[in-house]
């Protein structure tokens, strides 16, 4: 009850942040004035009505009183006429409602101009300040708009903001909120996108924000020099960037002679913002604006999909493959007869006299068999006296032969419905296979998005020995860069071996697939986890453990299924990061949950596989490791190598062992 009360609160909570940002855009659109008219508030109000219509009306209210007593009655009166008539008549189209706007809006100039006095300028502009407000808000009332009209409304908004911000100072210190807010969206466009998107973003918000500005051209120009200067230097990180716009707007201020529409604390204290401003959040603003004004390139955007398309129908059918390989393993009688040989027989002084040749051994062992199928049990009273007289452990025989028999026949019966039930999973995913293959070919175009610029690039050192005894690994390593995201996956198979390797290598495998065509990871995980535990044997286990690097925040996100323990190395400080889950075809649906933390220049992560996460025990197992990653003068291939010799050193080596480091440092 407490949790569904806290789900509430936090409801509600949100929900007022919400209305109270709706509110604020309404107020501010109001101020914006475009040659004597202010088209945006009563636009966006009308929208923000369909979901609180007393709050539009109230910020209507305060955004309008502003302009006047002539400004405040024309869109009240507006406001109030449009909702009577949607009350009345119940529209529902947008469009019908924004043709009746636009009359509501004709209607209160009407009445504004009877009594404040009608002059040739105001007449001439009610018709088209009326189609400037139906069509803004059709266009604010289209929320799945695409494209130009989904861009095209952020711009609109965005930019009618600053315009409506302009004048306002923050009180005591002297500072413009709309160059304020202007200078750090384009620090923010510097410091994530490249130079020619930085001195684009920096154009259109010097003219939006200075519009009515006698300097509104000189302005502009010092935002474009100052948005290069911080793209210039925004590589070096967010101090660069506040360093380089400020840098910008000092040389714009000189060449101009003055500081036009700027002040003092205009110019200083947006970079000091920014840099106090969290990366993520100017990563995000970055991202967005790269969004609306990249360009679209549908031919090379087309291509990119399709070969997406294409790695997915292949992953797909390795899915499907691996369904195959591991239903293989079905056991025969011949199995059985073997295992009772070996833990009866074998060693017993009688047992040439019993057997004599393998031909023999499966011979006595078929007449038991078909005892058991005519009686249902096997017992001292339906063997054969000659069997009971020439075996010296006949009693234990016996029971181990009825035990390894009936667990034969439960494995027969359930393979009967596991079989057919993974030939209908390998045949969904050749259909499905097929059918993302033919999406494949019809892709033709969508909009291009400009790939951000990278911060960040990795270095990887591995290492692996396999298990004493054994001559080959059963864990498998695959690093990989997709994007501006770099992967790498550790996969632990099940045992030691030719056997662990064959399924730590498909799960790798296939989640690199997965990864590389785009598809979810939590979705990933459960796919693959779906076909390693339809294996009949119920014994394809494997850990995986899935670390993700976002190159342009540095962002690192583990994905840990039943894997060994990873540490994060920043400074000499060390962070022990562990696995809640078992590993990946053990249940029918596992829930995994990501660990996030954000890395930055010489940050190192180590990632090891149950061979050295296992190689101490008790509460400070993890102490050694921890103490050798922080050894210093040693390159990442001898420290990755160090981990296995320090590890043999410890345990009787009864496990594959690996060792990976991954380091981050600046892109070049």
């Amino acid at each position: 009850m407490n949790t569904y009360v806290t789900k509430v609160e936090r409801a509600l909570s949100a929900s007022w942040v919400y209305t109270a940002g709706k509110m604020l855009l309404v107020i501010a659109l109001s101020r914006t004035q475009v040659i004597g008219m202010n088209p945006f508030g009563i636009a966006y109000a009308a929208f923000f009505a369909e979901e609180n219509a007393l709050c539009a009306f109230f910020a209507l209210l305060i955004g309008t009183a502003a302009g006047g007593g002539d400004v405040l009655i024309k869109y009240i009166s507006a406001a109030l006429i449009f909702a009577a008539t949607i009350y009345i008549r119940r529209f529902k189209d947008f469009s019908v409602k924004a043709v009746a706007l636009g009359v509501s809006l004709i209607v209160a100039s009407a009445i504004s101009l009877f009594k404040a006095g009608a002059t040739p300028a105001k007449i001439i502009l009610i018709v088209p300040e009326a189609f400037m407000v139906g069509g803004l808000y059709r266009l604010f009332s289209n929320e799945k708009g695409e494209g130009f009209l989904e861009y095209g409304k952020e711009i609109i908004i965005a930019g009618a903001c600053l315009g409506g911000l302009y004048g306002l100072k923050v009180p005591y210190i002297d500072v413009d909120l709309a160059i304020m807010a202007g200078m750090i969206i384009t620090m923010s466009a510097a410091f994530s996108c490249g130079i020619p998107v930085a001195v684009l973003t920096g154009t259109v918000l010097g003219f939006l924000i200075f519009i009515k500005s006698p300097s509104a051209v000189e302005m502009t120009g010092i935002f474009a020099i100052s948005a290069a200067s911080a793209a210039a230097l925004g590589k070096t990180g967010k101090t660069g960037a506040s360093a380089g716009f400020l840098s910008g707007m000092t040389v714009g201020v000189l060449c101009m002679g003055n500081l036009g529409a700027l002040s003092v604390t205009d110019i200083f204290t947006a970079p000091v913002l920014f840099m106090l401003l969290p990366e993520r959040i100017a990563v995000k603003m970055g991202r967005r604006i790269n969004d609306i004004f990249c360009g679209q390139d549908y031919e090379k955007e087309g291509e990119r999909i399709a070969n997406q398309l294409k790695t997915v129908a292949q992953a797909v059918e390795d899915l499907g493959s691996g369904v195959k390989i591991l239903s293989k393993n079905k056991k025969s009688t011949s199995d059985v007869y073997e295992t009772v040989f070996e833990r009866v027989c074998r060693g017993c002084r009688n047992q040439e006299v019993c057997f004599g040749s393998g031909e023999d051994v499966v011979t006595k062992m078929e007449e038991l068999k078909k005892v058991i199928d005519r009686d249902g049990f096997l017992n001292y009273a339906n063997v054969s006296k000659g069997f009971k007289q020439s075996c010296l452990r006949s009693e234990r025989f016996l029971n181990e032969f009825s035990h390894m028999y009936e667990m034969y026949k439960q494995n027969e019966v359930y393979n009967g419905e596991a079989v057919y039930d993974r030939n209908i999973a390998v045949n969904q995913y050749g259909e499905f296979s097929n059918i993302i293959n033919g999406l494949s070919q019809t892709v033709t175009a969508i909009p291009k998005r400009e790939e951000m610029r990278e911060k960040y690039s990795v270095s990887i050192a591995v290492c692996q020995e396999p298990r004493g005894g054994q001559e080959i690994n059963g864990d498998t390593v695959i690093h990989f860069k997709n994007g501006s995201k770099y992967f790498v996956i550790l996969c632990d198979g099940m045992g030691s071996g030719k056997a662990a390797r064959e399924i730590s290598s498909l799960a790798a495998r296939l989640f690199a697939e997965f990864f590389t065509s785009g598809i979810e990871k939590r979705s990933a995980v459960n796919m693959i986890n779906s076909a390693l535990a339809l294996n009949a044997d119920r014994e394809s286990f494997s850990s995986a453990d899935i670390l993700e690097i976002d190159l342009v925040t540095g962002m690192a996100e583990f994905l840990k299924i039943g894997s060994a323990q990873s540490f994060i190395k920043k400074g000499q400080e060390i962070e022990e990061i562990s696995s809640s889950a078992l590993p990946i075809g053990i249940l029918e649906n596992i829930e995994v949950t990501p660990q996030r933390y954000m890395l930055s220049q010489t940050d190192m992560i180590l990632m090891v596989s149950d061979g050295i996460g296992e190689a101490s025990n008790g509460v400070m197992k993890n102490e050694w490791i921890k103490k050798l990653f922080r050894t210093k003068g040693l390159d990442d291939e001898e420290l990755a190598k160090r981990f296995l010799e320090s590890a043999k050193s410890r345990t009787v080596y009864s496990d594959d062992m690996t060792s990976v480091i991954v380091r981050l440092t600046l892109a070049d």
